[in-house]
C-alpha cells in the first residue's frame, strides 16, 4: 500500500534548517521528490548531500523576491514536470490568501510570534503533521495547515 507521498513533487521554502529541513528529511525518506529553497545555500548543499538529492534540486531563494520564488517553482517543474505540494515555510509573515499576493507589507510580527512560541516545538512534530496532510487520499484537499504549540505563554 502506498503512503500517498511516494513520487509527489514537493517544493519547500525555508528548507535550510529547522522545520523546513526536517520536513525535507521526512518527505524524502517517504519517497517524495523534494525541491528545496532557502537563503543559506551552504546549508541547502549540505542537506542535499545528506538526502542524496540531485544538486539541481536546491536553489538559493529569498522569498521576499518574487522572481526568486518564481525561479524555484520553474526549477521544480523543469526537473519533475509538475508540483504537487508547495510548502511555504520561510520566515514569518501576516496570514493572507495566496492569490492576494501580500508580499510588500512591512509588518514586524517576529516579536509577537516569539512570545507565542516560547516553548520549543520539535521540528519532527511539524514534519509529521505535513507528512500526514500530504498522505491523504487524492479526493481529500488539505490546502492549509495551521501549526502551533498546544500550550502558550499566555
Amino acid at each position: 500500500m502506498s503512503s500517498g507521498i511516494e513520487n509527489k513533487v514537493v517544493v519547500i521554502t525555508g528548507a535550510s534548517s529547522g522545520l523546513g529541513a526536517e520536513t525535507a528529511r521526512h518527505l524524502a525518506k517517504a519517497g517524495a521528490h523534494v525541491v528545496l529553497g532557502a537563503r543559506r545555500i551552504q546549508r541547502l548543499e549540505s542537506l542535499a548531500r545528506e538526502l542524496h538529492l540531485d544538486p539541481e534540486a536546491i536553489q538559493k531563494t529569498d522569498v521576499t523576491d518574487r522572481s526568486q520564488v518564481k525561479s524555484l517553482v520553474n526549477r521544480a517543474v523543469a526537473l519533475h514536470g509538475r508540483i504537487d505540494v508547495l510548502l511555504n515555510n520561510a520566515g514569518l509573515m501576516p496570514s493572507s490568501m495566496l492569490d492576494k499576493l501580500k508580499v510588500d507589507e512591512d509588518t514586524d510580527i517576529a516579536a509577537g510570534m516569539a512570545k507565542t512560541y516560547e516553548k520549543a516545538i520539535p521540528s519532527s512534530s511539524f514534519a509529521r503533521a505535513v507528512e500526514f496532510a500530504i498522505s491523504q487520499p487524492e479526493d481529500v484537499d488539505i490546502n492549509e495547515v495551521l501549526f502551533r504549540p498546544t500550550s502558550q505563554a499566555y
